[in-house]
C-alpha cells in the first residue's frame, strides 16, 4: 500500500527550479541540487538523473541521491538498454512495482541500488529532442503511483528547457574562460554555393558586448588639451567631454562614408540604402543629440552612448515589424562603433576579412555589409536561413553553410573554421592534415575560368541557350564572364527586400535601365515580384502568415497590390526600350491569374503610349511553371502565353511537399521523383504542341541526369547561375539528343525513385 503524499505540493515549482539555475556555476552542481529537492518533494528513497551524450550515443548518470556518489558519470545505459534506457528510446514514462522483476532490468555493482524495488523513469525531452531521463526509487515495492508519474511528467518537463540551456550557456562560458576548446569538429549541415574558405569565427548575433571597452578618462586625452589644472570648472570639463563624444561621432562619420564610397556601382541597388540609416541616426538629435545632452548633465560619454543605444533597441526589439527589429543590429553597431572610436580602439566589426560569421539570424542588408567588410563565409544555425539569404549569398560569391547542430552556438569566438559547402561540412580548429588538404582549394577559390565555351552545342551539333539566373547588378558581370546567352531568369525582388521601403517607379528604372546597358542586345527576362513566403520586405505591413509558403506570395501579391505593380511594370517596359525584353509572372496557379497580370501590362502600355513615354510597347509575357496547379492546366497557359519557364525549386517542392532546406527531409528533394520527371514531359509535350517557347530556370538542369532527361524530352533553353554555366556547356559536348531521348524514355517508364536512380547514376 502507498504512503499518502500530498501530489499538489510534489510538483516542484518553475521559480524555484529557476532560483536553483540562477545560483549555480557548474551543471553538475545544478542537476545535483535538483535530484535533493526533488527527492525531498517526492518522498523517494532516490532520485537520479541521466543526461544523453549525443558523442557516445548514451545515457550518462550525472547526478543522484541515493546510489552511490562513486556511480556518478560511471554509470552508462543504451537507449533501450534498462528500464532507464527504455524511458529514453520510447520517450515514455515506465513505472515498476518491483523493478527487479522487468526482463529489461539492468543490474550494475558496488552502486547500491538492488536494495531499491520500487522504480519510475521519466524522459526529459523538448519535442522529440532526447534530453535525458530522471528516475526514482524506493524500498518499499509499489510505491509510486499514476499520480507521481504525472507529478515527475510535470517536473520533466519544467526541466527540459532549462538543462537544455544550462547546458549551453555553461559551454559557452567555458569558452569565454578558455577552457573546453574543441579540436577537430567536424559539423554536418548544407551548403550554399560552391567553395571552400577558411577564417576566424566571428559570433555575429552574440558579438562582444559593448562594455568591454574600458573606460578612459576623455579630459586627458592630449589631443582635447585635458583637463588635469586643478583651477579648471566642472563646466569646462563637461565641455571637453563634450568635444571627445563628438570627435569620436564625426569619425564614425567619415567611416561610413568611406564603406558607402567603396561600395562597387555594381552593387548599388542592394547596397545603395544600407548605410543610409546609420548616417541618419547618427545626425539625428534624438539619438546622437540625446547622448550630447546626457553628458551636459554630467553623465560620462561612454554610459550616454549606452544609455540611449538601449533605449533604442528595447523599443525596437518590441515592434512586431521584422524591418524595425532589424534596426537593432543597426543600432548595436553604432554603439559598438561610437564607443571603439571614443576611447581609439580598433573597430573590429567594419573588417571582416579574416573572419567566417557565425549567427542565428541575418537579415539580406546585414549580409550585404558583411560582404563589403570582407566576409570569407557565413554559417548559419536552425532557421535563420531563408531563401533571399541563401540566393544572395550566391549571388555575392558568399560561400554560406547552415545546420541544425547546436555545436555552432558553441564555438568560440576565433576559433579557426574551414567550411566546405561542396561537402557539406564544416570543420572547427581543425587538424594539420584536414588543413593541408584544402589549402589549395582555399587558395584556388578566386581563380577565373577563362577556357568557357563561347556556345553550348551537343555532340550531334544541336545548338542550346544557356543564360543566366541574376539576383542583382553585379551578377550581370558574372553572366557576361561565362558569356550567357542573356539573362533568362532576374529575380527582381531583392532591392526590394533589402531597403527601407518600396523602390518608386524611377528609381526601378533607373536599376533596370543599368541591367540592360550591361547586357546590351540580348534577350533578358524580368520576373516580376515574388515577394512572400520566406522573402518578405521587412518594411511591408502585411501581418505574419501561418504558412506563408501557401499564401498570400508572387503573383498573388502583385495582384492584391496593383499600385506597387504598376510601378515595376512601368518601370520595366520604360527600360526595356529598344531592348529585348521579356517580363514573366511567378506562382500562377490559375489561368485567371495570368490575363489578370496580361491586362495589366496592357493597359500601362496604353497610359504610357498616351503619356507620350519611350518604351517597350510589345514585350513578351510569360508563366513561370512552378506549381502543380499549373501543370493540370498547362494547356490552357501555354495557349494563353507567349512563353513558359519551369520553376523546378518550387516545383519539386511543392509537388513533394518538402523542404530541401529541413535537414530532416532534405533528403527527400529529388528532382528525378517519378511525378517531377512526368509533369516535366507533359508541360514539354505541350510546348512542343503548342509552339510556345519553354525554358528552365531551375537548379535541377544543373545536375548531369537531369540536363540529359530536360534534353530528351525536348527542352533547349535553360538558365542557371553563372557559376554553373560553364559545366553545363562543357557536358553539352558529350551529349546526342537520339541517347538523350532514349534515356528519357527509359526514365519516364520507371515506377520507383530507387529505379530511376539507377539508370541516372549508377
Amino acid at each position: 500500500m502507498n504512503i499518502k503524499r500530498d501530489n499538489i505540493d510534489l510538483i516542484v515549482s518553475a521559480s524555484e527550479l529557476t532560483s536553483v539555475f540562477d545560483k549555480k556555476s557548474s551543471l553538475s552542481t545544478l542537476l545535483q541540487d535538483i535530484t535533493e529537492m526533488v527527492a525531498e518533494h517526492m518522498s523517494a528513497d532516490v532520485c537520479s538523473i541521466y543526461l544523453f551524450d549525443e558523442s557516445s550515443q548514451e545515457l550518462v548518470l550525472r547526478a543522484t541521491v541515493g546510489l552511490s556518489p562513486s556511480s556518478i558519470g560511471k554509470v552508462r545505459l543504451k537507449p533501450g538498454e534498462g528500464i532507464t534506457g527504455i524511458a529514453m528510446k520510447e520517450l515514455r514514462p515506465v513505472r515498476e512495482a518491483r523493478a527487479s522483476a522487468n526482463p529489461a532490468y539492468k543490474f550494475f555493482k558496488n552502486i547500491d541500488e538492488e536494495k531499491y524495488e520500487a522504480f519510475l523513469a521519466v524522459p526529459i525531452k523538448k519535442g522529440l529532442s532526447r534530453i535525458g531521463v530522471i528516475t526514482l526509487q524506493h524500498k518499499q515495492p509499489d510505491y509510486f503511483s499514476r499520480r507521481d508519474t504525472a507529478a515527475l511528467k510535470a517536473i520533466a518537463s519544467q526541466l527540459a528547457a532549462s538543462i537544455e540551456n544550462s547546458q549551453l550557456l555553461m559551454s559557452l562560458k567555458a569558452k569565454k574562460s578558455g577552457g573546453g576548446e574543441c579540436t577537430n569538429v567536424s559539423i554536418k549541415g548544407t551548403g550554399i554555393g560552391m567553395g571552400t574558405a577558411a577564417g576566424a569565427a566571428y559570433l555575429f548575433n552574440s558579438r562582444r558586448d559593448s562594455s568591454f571597452i574600458a573606460y578612459k578618462n576623455l579630459t586627458e586625452d592630449d589631443d582635447l588639451e585635458g583637463c588635469v589644472d586643478p583651477d579648471d570648472s566642472d563646466e569646462e570639463c563637461l565641455d571637453l567631454e563634450v568635444a571627445a563624444f563628438d570627435k569620436a561621432l564625426e569619425l564614425s562619420m567619415n567611416q561610413l562614408e568611406e564603406l558607402q564610397y567603396n561600395i562597387d556601382d555594381s552593387l548599388s541597388d542592394v547596397a545603395g540604402m544600407i548605410f543610409t540609416a546609420h548616417f541618419l541616426m547618427l545626425r539625428d538629435d534624438n539619438f546622437t543629440g540625446e547622448m550630447r545632452n546626457l553628458i551636459h548633465t554630467g553623465i560620462k560619454p561612454d554610459e550616454a552612448v549606452r544609455r540611449i543605444t538601449s533605449q533604442y533597441v528595447q523599443i525596437f526589439s518590441k515592434s512586431d515589424l521584422p524591418g524595425i527589429q532589424e534596426k537593432v543590429q543597426d543600432i548595436k553597431d553604432l554603439e559598438h562603433r561610437l564607443l571603439a572610436n571614443l576611447y581609439g580602439e580598433s573597430f573590429e566589426s567594419a573588417d571582416y576579412s579574416a573572419n567566417i560569421i557565425v549567427a542565428e539570424e541575418i537579415f539580406p542588408s546585414e549580409l550585404v555589409k558583411i560582404w563589403l567588410q570582407k566576409a570569407r563565409g557565413l554559417v548559419l544555425y536552425g532557421g535563420g536561413v531563408t531563401a533571399h539569404i541563401s540566393i544572395l549569398s550566391r549571388s555575392l560569391g558568399l560561400p554560406l553553410f547552415m545546420t541544425d547542430d547546436r555545436q555552432v552556438l558553441s564555438i568560440p569566438e576565433h576559433a579557426e573554421l574551414l567550411l566546405d559547402t561542396g561537402s557539406d561540412i564544416l570543420y572547427v580548429n581543425p587538424s594539420d592534415v584536414i588543413r593541408s588538404s584544402y589549402q589549395t582549394a582555399v587558395s584556388a577559390e578566386s581563380s577565373v575560368d577563362e577556357n568557357v565555351p563561347e556556345k553550348a552545342v551537343t555532340a550531334d551539333g544541336t545548338e542550346l541557350k544557356v543564360q543566366a539566373n541574376i539576383n542583382i547588378i553585379h551578377d550581370v558581370d558574372a553572366a557576361l564572364r561565362v558569356k550567357a546567352d542573356g539573362i533568362g531568369l532576374y529575380r527582381s525582388e531583392f532591392p526590394f527586400i533589402v531597403r527601407n521601403e518600396f523602390p518608386s517607379e524611377e528609381e526601378q528604372y533607373r536599376l533596370y535601365s543599368r541591367i540592360f546597358t550591361k547586357i546590351g542586345d540580348a534577350e533578358c527576362l524580368f520576373r516580376t515580384l515574388d515577394i512572400g513566403g520566406d522573402k518578405m520586405p521587412g518594411y511591408s505591413s502585411l501581418k505574419a502568415e501561418a504558412n506563408p509558403f501557401l499564401g498570400f506570395r508572387g503573383i498573388r501579391f502583385s495582384l492584391g497590390y496593383p499600385e506597387i505593380f504598376q510601378d515595376q511594370i512601368r518601370a520595366m517596359l520604360r527600360a526595356g526600350a529598344g531592348h529585348d525584353l521579356k517580363i514573366m509572372f511567378p506562382m500562377i496557379s490559375s489561368l485567371d491569374e495570368f490575363l489578370q497580370a496580361k491586362a495589366l501590362v496592357l493597359d500601362n502600355i496604353e497610359a504610357l503610349r498616351s503619356d507620350g513615354a519611350v518604351f517597350n510597347d510589345s514585350p513578351a509575357l510569360g508563366a513561370m511553371i512552378e506549381l502543380p496547379a499549373a501543370v493540370e492546366i498547362i494547356a490552357e497557359l501555354s495557349r494563353a502565353a507567349d512563353f513558359m519557364s519551369i520553376g523546378t525549386n518550387d516545383l519539386i517542392m511543392y509537388t513533394l511537399a518538402v523542404d530541401r532546406t529541413n535537414e530532416r527531409v532534405r533528403d527527400m528533394y529529388k528532382p528525378w521523383h517519378p511525378a517531377i520527371l512526368r509533369s516535366l514531359r507533359k508541360i514539354a509535350l505541350q510546348a512542343e504542341t503548342d509552339g510556345t517557347e519553354l525554358s528552365v530556370c531551375g537548379e535541377a538542369a544543373t545536375d548531369p541526369g537531369m540536363f540529359r532527361f530536360m534534353l530528351g524530352i525536348g527542352i533547349r533553353k535553360f538558365s542557371a547561375d553563372p557559376l554553373h554555366i560553364p559545366e553545363m556547356k562543357r557536358f553539352a559536348e558529350h551529349c546526342t539528343i537520339s541517347d538523350c531521348r532514349a534515356f528519357a524514355e527509359a526514365a519516364v517508364a520507371a515506377e520507383s525513385v530507387e529505379q530511376i536512380e539507377a539508370s541516372f547514376y549508377g
